[in-house]
């Protein structure tokens, strides 16, 4: 069989920046007490590689154990190397960093530590607002009702629940928006695609017929920044 049918290790490895490298040498040192892993070893040798060679890995590393299971040593590398990338970009990542921090206002639920699981939510939801991030706004919404019910509804004025329902409403309003929005751009562009420029009456029509949708009327009319940034990409 082909090289080429199991390169997606070096293919990955050889997309990676110095300082991504870097920080996986650091990742995978992290319970080894002097000298290298057999990941780091493997790793070394095929960023080396400007064309992978398996058989020239194997007769390498014959005399170490893992070439016995190398089908397997490749997919655990590559798992690792994929784990090391999402620690690296954690904190540049905004959805990650977002996504993190749900994850504490969930350990802090866990641990009946409301008020402190209230007040991470409530940062989460102004991050999530301020960059535009409606998955996490909608689980943000979820983790307000679930909060809610646990306090039994103690103390909670009618304005508390006009508010989550008028944030379920928004939200709702503000994905329909962006889902007509992306449908309209994705229709044009496959126009663009099958036909090339519209070069008879006919395709012509058929694009301005789609440039017609009442959302490509006024940008300023637009609810969010990702619906703004849709439109100017139409």
């Amino acid at each position: 069989m082909s090289n080429k049918a199991h390169d997606h290790v070096h293919r990955l490895v050889r997309s990676m920046t110095r300082a991504e490298k870097r920080y996986f040498k650091l990742y995978t040192s992290r319970h080894v007490v002097g000298g290298k892993s057999n990941y780091q070893l493997l790793f070394d040798a095929i960023a080396r590689m400007q064309e992978y060679d398996e058989e020239a890995l194997l007769k390498k590393f014959a005399a170490e154990a893992f070439t016995k299971r190398f089908a397997i040593t490749k997919r655990r590398l590559y798992e690792t190397i994929l784990h090391s990338l999402d620690a690296f970009h954690a904190e540049s990542s905004m959805d990650a960093r977002l996504r993190r921090m749900l994850h504490q206002v969930e350990l802090l639920h866990q641990r009946a530590l409301y008020d402190d699981a209230r007040k991470m939510l409530r940062s989460v939801r102004k991050l999530a607002r301020k960059h535009d991030r409606h998955t996490i706004l909608l689980d943000v919404l979820g983790w307000e009702r679930r909060m809610l019910e646990q306090r039994g509804y103690a103390g909670t004025p009618e304005e508390e629940l006009d508010e989550l329902l008028r944030e379920s409403s928004t939200l709702r309003q503000e994905l329909e928006e962006l889902d007509q929005l992306w449908d309209r751009k994705s229709r044009i562009f496959l126009t663009l695609y099958r036909h090339g420029h519209a070069r008879d009456k006919d395709q012509l029509k058929e694009l301005k017929q789609l440039l017609r949708h009442p959302l490509l009327r006024d940008p300023a009319a637009l609810r969010t920044p990702r619906a703004r940034f849709l439109y100017h990409h139409v």
